[in-house]
C-alpha cells in the first residue's frame, strides 16, 4: 500500500506513505475529467487497484483547483481520492523534490511557504479525527484559504519563469540543438530538465510563461518519479520529442510513458497491463 495509518506512541496516529510502482501522475485536465465522469473515474480506481499501483498527487494540482474556487468540483475531486486510498501519495513538487532546489538544497524556506510535507500533515490530522484515511474537504479547505495558498503559488510560477529565461538563453547561445550532446558528469535529471525546456521552445523569442511554468512543474517529477503520466496534448508531444532526443543519443534511466486526453484508452491498456507477483 502507498499509503499507511497506524497508532504511534504517543496515542496518536502516524500516517506514512511510499510509492509502490507502477507510480500515476495525473494533470489537472484528468483529475477533473476523471471526477466529472463517474464511468471513467470509477474505472481509474478499478485499474489502479488492480495493478496496486500509486497514484501521485502534487501541491500544483492543489493549487490549480484553489485557483477555480469551485466547491462541487472539489468534492467530485475528493470523493475520487477516498475511493483511491489507501492508493494516493501527495507530493509538494517543488519543496519535496531535488528537480528545482538541488543547487541551493541549504538555502532556508521562505517564511510564507508552508511547513514541508504539509500535504500530508494535513491528511494525517484528517486521518485523526476519523481513525481511517480520510478525505473530506481535502480541496474544499484549500479553496477556503486560497488567501493563503493562492500568493505561493503565483510567487512559484515567477521564480520558475525568472530561472527557465536564464536557463534557456543560456543553452540556445552556448549549444548546437540539432543534436543532444550531454556534456561530463550531466545526470538524467539534469539532461531531461535542459531538453524539456529548451526542445518545445526553440525560438529565443518564444517567452516562457507562468502557464508553462505550472505546466513544467506538471511535467518534469512526474515523468521521471512515474510511470504513467497523462498531461494535455501540447506538452504530452514535448515529453515525447525530448525522450526521443535523450534516447537517440544513447542515453538510459526511467522516463515515464506520456499520454494525451485522446490516449486514455492506451493508457488503460498500459495500466491494465502492469503484473503484479
Amino acid at each position: 500500500m502507498a499509503m499507511t495509518i497506524a497508532p504511534n506512541a504517543i496515542g496518536g496516529l502516524s500516517l506514512r506513505q511510499r510509492l509502490v510502482r507502477p507510480v500515476v501522475y495525473l494533470d489537472h485536465w484528468a483529475v477533473r475529467r476523471f471526477s466529472d465522469e463517474e464511468q471513467l473515474g470509477s474505472r481509474f480506481i478499478a485499474a489502479l487497484h488492480a495493478a496496486q499501483g500509486t497514484w501521485l498527487f502534487s501541491q500544483v494540482n492543489l493549487s490549480e483547483f484553489c485557483a477555480m474556487q469551485d466547491v462541487a468540483t472539489a468534492h467530485r475531486v475528493e470523493s475520487l481520492i477516498e475511493k483511491a486510498f489507501p492508493n494516493f501519495y501527495v507530493i509538494d513538487a517543488v519543496d519535496d523534490t531535488p528537480y528545482f532546489r538541488e543547487e541551493q538544497p541549504r538555502l532556508p524556506r521562505p517564511a510564507e511557504a508552508p511547513d514541508k510535507h504539509w500535504m500530508l500533515e494535513d491528511l494525517a490530522r484528517r486521518a485523526l479525527i476519523t481513525g481511517k484515511l480520510n478525505s473530506h474537504r481535502f480541496i474544499s479547505d484549500a479553496i477556503d484559504h486560497r488567501d493563503i495558498l493562492l500568493p505561493i503559488f503565483e510567487q512559484m510560477k515567477r521564480d520558475i519563469v525568472t530561472a527557465v529565461t536564464v536557463i534557456r538563453e543560456h543553452v540556445l547561445a552556448s549549444n548546437d540543438r540539432k543534436k543532444l550532446m550531454p556534456r561530463s558528469g550531466m545526470r538524467l535529471i539534469d539532461i531531461f530538465k535542459e531538453e524539456l525546456l529548451i526542445e518545445p521552445f526553440g525560438d529565443p523569442k518564444q517567452p516562457f510563461t507562468g502557464n508553462d511554468a505550472v505546466d513544467f512543474v506538471h511535467a518534469l517529477p512526474a515523468c521521471q518519479l512515474c510511470d504513467f503520466v497523462l498531461l494535455d496534448s501540447a506538452w504530452c508531444n514535448r515529453i515525447k520529442v525530448t525522450t526521443r532526443r535523450i534516447r537517440s543519443a544513447g542515453i538510459k534511466g526511467r522516463l515515464a510513458d506520456c499520454y494525451s486526453p485522446r490516449m486514455l484508452s492506451e493508457f488503460f491498456s498500459a495500466l491494465d497491463s502492469v503484473k503484479q507477483p
